[in-house]
Order: C-alpha cells, then structure tokens, then sequence
C-alpha cells in the first residue's frame, strides 16, 4: 500500500508548491494563499461581512502575526546550535498548528451540526 504521510508524523515532512529561496519568501506566499482563502470563505456566505472580513481583504494579512512568532522562534532555535532545542521548538510550533486545525474543526463540526438540528426540527412540525 501507499504510505502517506499523517498530522503526527513531524520528522522531515516533505516541502509542497514551489520552492523559495528563504523562509521569508515562503511566509509571504502563504500568507497571500491565505488571504485568498479567507476572502473565499467570506464571499462563500451572503450576506454583510463583518469588520474582520473587511479588514483582511485591505490592510491586515490574515496569519501575519502568527507566521512570523513560527519564524523567528525557529530562527532563534537554529541560532542556538543546540539541537534539542531545535526539536522542542518544532514540536511546540506544531503543537500550535494541530491546535489551531481542531479549533477550525469545531466550529466546522458545531456548524453542521446546528444545521441539522433546524432541519430535524422543520421536519418534526
């Protein structure tokens, strides 16, 4: 069978897209993936966007500030020579990430949810 690499497997994970030639570069193309994204999602729903919506469209790159605290933690992890330390930082910046996937996975969960609930109870009347 095929070996596909899991959420839990956090050694040498495999680079995908295009390569960069530094950390840097690659966090301004996620970010602007992610913007895309985030402007996808809010577009998906009608309706008035909220001032968050608006504001990742504009000014605020959505995961700026949290792409950046990743980088300079690996950087300063690196810099210290240490290799331990290297492997402590990844597990805790991978930690945040799965962290941050289960978030995004309840409100998906809790939303589908709640839909189904309203139609139990139109159906049920």
């Amino acid at each position: 069978m095929y070996k596909h690499a899991s959420v839990t497997d956090r050694r040498n994970p495999k680079r995908s897209g295009p390569s960069h030639g530094s950390a840097r570069e690659y966090q301004r193309a996620v970010e602007q993936e992610l913007r895309f994204r985030v402007i996808r999602a809010t577009d998906a729903v009608p309706g008035t966007k909220t001032w968050r919506e608006l504001r990742a469209r504009s000014d605020r790159v959505p995961f700026h500030t949290e792409l950046e605290i990743a980088r300079t933690v690996m950087e300063r992890a690196i810099s210290s020579g240490n290799l331990e330390t290297v492997e402590h930082a990844a597990d805790e910046l991978f930690d945040m990430a799965l962290a941050y996937v289960r978030a995004i996975s309840r409100i998906i969960t809790d939303g589908r949810a709640r839909v189904a609930d309203v139609g139990t109870e139109r159906e049920a009347a």
